[in-house]
C-alpha cells in the first residue's frame, strides 16, 4: 500500500484528480456487473418458477 501512496503523494493535482475518478468509475462498473448478474439470476429463477407451475397445470388437464 506504501507504494500506492507514494504514487498519489508524488503526481500533480490534476493527475490524482483524474487518478480518483477513474478508480471510481471502475467501482460503478463492478457494481453494474454484479446488479447485471443478480438481475439476471433471478430473472432466471423467475422463468423457471412459471415453467414449473404451468408444466403442473398442464398435468392437471
Amino acid at each position: 500500500m506504501s507504494s500506492i501512496f507514494g504514487k498519489l503523494k508524488n503526481m500533480s493535482e490534476a493527475d490524482r484528480q483524474n487518478y480518483f475518478a477513474s478508480e471510481e468509475a471502475r467501482r460503478a462498473v463492478h457494481i453494474l456487473l454484479v446488479s447485471n448478474v443478480s438481475q439476471s439470476y433471478f430473472s432466471q429463477q423467475l422463468a423457471y418458477e412459471q415453467l414449473r407451475i404451468a408444466a403442473g397445470n398442464a398435468e392437471k388437464l
